[in-house]
């Protein structure tokens, strides 16, 4: 005997979505990293924290390879430059390459104020970058809207943003009432 709650209902069908280039390209850029399959891919380390520099010294804010910026400084502890550091190495152990690392000082400003965001965008436009990395979402916009336009824009140029922690570890260790 069967009764109406035995037989399952069929699910409708799911919709078909149509991509367009760049999407599919940014899809492919994903799944030849994951695979891969793309050989170095070309990222840029980009992070707006608290802890960066204002870069008043006249440096210009990009970091080289050992965290130091053109004063040969490094920064310190909770800074934009150990948030990257940590992004590096996740960089390497996916065998990515790091095409430049961006630090802006204020995760409070608007992205279209920031120097080293649109030096990013510009990497971005000329195809010279196919993802950036940044440390965690509040360090790309605090705003979630803002990060989102942002995310949206990088996607335009078939740029993906992969962040390597899902928040600010100071910021969750405020949450449960620890200091940072």
């Amino acid at each position: 005997m069967t009764t109406e709650t035995d037989s399952p209902t069929p699910l409708p069908p799911l919709p078909v979505r149509r991509r367009s280039a760049l999407q599919a390209a940014r899809r492919s850029s994903i799944a030849d990293a994951a695979a891969g399959g793309a050989g170095r891919l070309p990222v840029a380390l980009y992070a707006c924290t608290g802890g960066g520099t204002d870069h008043a010294d006249n440096t210009d804010g990009v970091d080289d390879a050992n965290g130091a910026d053109d004063a040969g400084r490094t920064h310190g502890a909770g800074s934009a430059g150990e948030a990257l550091r940590a992004a590096g190495e996740f960089v390497t152990a996916m065998g990515w390459e790091v095409v430049g690392e961006f630090t802006d000082p204020c995760p409070r400003s608007p992205l279209a104020d920031r120097l080293r965001w649109r030096q990013v965008l510009a990497l971005a436009g000329r195809r010279r970058i196919r993802g950036v990395v940044s440390p965690w979402p509040e360090a790309l916009a605090t705003d979630p809207d803002e990060r989102a336009r942002a995310v949206g824009r990088l996607d335009d140029h078939g740029v993906f943003v992969q962040f390597t922690r899902c928040t600010d570890p100071g910021r969750s260790a405020r949450a449960v009432g620890q200091a940072p």
